[in-house]
């Protein structure tokens, strides 16, 4: 028996791409149902439309098929940005992400933008993989503690309000940009916890994500130098103008003074991945992904950088427990025994 299908014909719409983007944003961040684009979403969504404008200026919705995908990919890891350097794979694949979320966005429309069929063999681009001809991204360090240490006590000196900072950002694992822009007004202080803050902007607040810190002793005793109004609506931490701090000028005013006092270089946030290392030291990995805010186990392996110290502890268990289990050193032989005429393991015997 013979089984045929019918597939039924949906007209499909046809846009240019800034008509299309320009679509796709207002239906974004005007959903009931969801909440706004986060603005680097929403940026780096611009941004990879206005590279695809430059790698094929005249192609609009019915162009863009998994052939033009890889080839945009291509395209992608030939660019250059900050520093002259060429685009990260990482970098690259964030922006072909952000791409293809919209022509996903684009199929559920009635009528759609674009087939099913054109959207899987989009799906079907994969992203890209490690090669020696991509330049990957230098994976981020933690801070040793005694060169923080060493920061700490200068800084009490020379600039008071950048070591409360700095504490502050270690104490709690906060962002950067969670530092500059700490509000009174969210700041929950009768909680039986202890201060409950939680922004209501903050990295992944435009992905309907929540970020929650308890303030403890240590990080209350920093906070009430700078609570003046406990209502205020605007961040606590201002420069010398009288003006809030950003993360640019954060990291220049700590840069500023590291080099300043002959200190090693450090950023600001390079403190988080200190914070997650000693957490996951002393209590577990499990409590640093909540700690630092991140949704999956993934991300948060990124910021600890205990390995080999993980190594050397396996190895002194297996040294003081597993090795009496299986090495039995009355019964070993002796160098004689093994190697005639040699009086240790380093006579050579074995290398004839």
């Amino acid at each position: 028996m013979d089984i045929q299908f019918e597939v039924e014909n949906v007209p499909v719409r046809t846009l240019a791409l800034p008509e299309f983007l320009e679509c796709y944003l207002h239906d974004r961040n005007n959903d009931p149902y969801k909440n706004p684009l986060d603005p680097r979403d929403e940026n780096s969504t611009k941004r990879v439309f206005a590279l695809y404008h430059d790698f094929r200026p005249l192609d609009d919705t019915s162009d863009v098929d998994g052939a033009a995908l890889i080839d945009f990919q291509r395209f992608l890891v030939q660019q250059t940005g900050r520093g002259g350097l060429p685009f990260s794979r990482s970098y690259c694949n964030t922006l072909l992400k952000f791409f293809k979320t919209v022509f996903y966005w684009g199929v559920n429309q009635r009528p759609p933008f674009i087939t099913e069929a054109r959207a899987m063999a989009l799906a079907r681009v994969r992203a890209l993989p490690p090669s020696p001809k991509i330049r990957e991204n230098k994976q981020r360090k933690d801070v040793h503690l005694h060169v923080f240490k060493s920061a700490l006590l200068k800084f009490d000196e020379s600039r008071p309000l950048l070591s409360d900072m700095l504490r502050i950002e270690v104490l709690n694992a906060m962002r950067t940009g969670e530092v500059v822009n700490i509000r009174p007004c969210w700041i929950d202080y009768e909680h039986p916890y202890g201060w409950h803050y939680n922004p209501a902007e903050h990295k992944t607040s435009g992905r309907g994500h929540s970020r929650d810190f308890i303030f403890k002793d240590a990080t209350q005793t920093i906070l009430k130098k700078y609570l003046v109004d406990r209502n205020s609506e605007k961040p606590i931490f201002v420069n010398r103008l009288g003006n809030p701090f950003t993360t640019g000028t954060f990291d220049k005013a700590l840069l500023k003074e590291l080099k300043r006092h002959g200190l090693p270089h450090f950023t600001p946030y390079q403190l988080r991945h200190l914070t997650a290392t000693w957490i996951d030291d002393n209590i577990d990995e499990r409590h640093a992904q909540e700690f630092l805010g991140h949704a999956s186990p993934a991300m948060t392996r990124r910021y600890i950088h205990n390995g080999l110290k993980k190594i050397h502890r396996t190895a002194d268990e297996i040294e003081s427990i597993l090795a009496s289990e299986v090495i039995f050193l009355d019964e070993l032989p002796s160098a004689e025994e093994i190697c005639p005429g040699s009086p240790d393991f380093t006579g050579g015997c074995y290398g004839k």
